[in-house]
């Protein structure tokens, strides 16, 4: 019974600081010290480094040797860098696989796109990133190569979690929507085989990105009204 407790309490810890992450309620570089998350959801502390461990280990958290924990936080070159490893990973898969697309693939990558942009009208963040994942594991998956899929998940989920903190999602009408003409587009240029196209899209999507972030850090709130929904 104990240890259902404690599990349960982890998994709201971990539940809690991510959603508050999505909703832009905790700033890049925010300390979340273990007292902090105690007191704001009722919860001892093994729960609380759990969470954070695993939150480490998405990607959302840093923990640094005898400081504590931190929301993760970067700049454009750390954010540039990983598209220049991802970039090449996503054309070598498309590479050897590009003629064995069927109906049903371009059919599944195309709802992807759809689900996209009801997750972006709605504006849930989650969601919309979610469908991104979804979109291009799809493409990485196809390669059938197991390390190229680890080496991808581990550079993607980190670009992810970028987006997650500084993407200019929550704008309304004055943030413009790239993602699904360019998905659109990557669509066409692996029917077509045309591999330059693909790639010349890869990079275009890579600058209006980061362009596009918005590094202020100039919201979030303390750690106890983050949490509350």
């Amino acid at each position: 019974m104990k240890k259902d407790t404690t599990k349960s309490a982890e998994q709201i810890v971990f539940e809690k600081v991510k959603s508050a992450l999505y909703k832009r309620r905790l700033a890049p570089g925010t300390a979340l010290t273990e007292q902090s998350l105690c007191d704001a959801l009722g919860v001892g502390r093994t729960p609380v480094r759990s969470a954070l461990k695993r939150l480490a280990q998405d990607g959302y958290v840093e923990i640094v040797p005898n400081k504590g924990a931190y929301v993760t936080h970067g700049g454009p070159e750390q954010i540039s860098q990983l598209y220049d490893v991802r970039i090449p990973l996503e054309l070598l898969a498309v590479k050897v696989t590009m003629d064995s697309y069927t109906d049903e693939d371009f059919q599944f990558l195309t709802s992807c796109i759809e689900k996209e942009k009801l997750a972006f009208e709605g504006k849930n963040l989650e969601a919309y990133l979610k469908t991104i994942e979804d979109f291009h594991m799809y493409i990485i998956r196809k390669s059938q190569n197991p390390y190229l899929e680890q080496a991808y998940k581990v550079v993607f989920q980190k670009i992810l979690v970028y987006l997650a903190l500084y993407d200019r999602f929550y704008l309304g009408t004055k943030k413009k929507l790239h993602s699904i003409p360019t998905h659109t587009r990557i669509i066409d240029a692996i029917r077509n085989k045309n591999l330059k196209k693909l790639e010349k899209l890869l990079v275009e999507q890579q600058k209006v990105t980061i362009d596009e972030f918005d590094f202020s850090g100039c919201y979030g709130a303390n750690i106890g009204l983050a949490l509350l929904d």
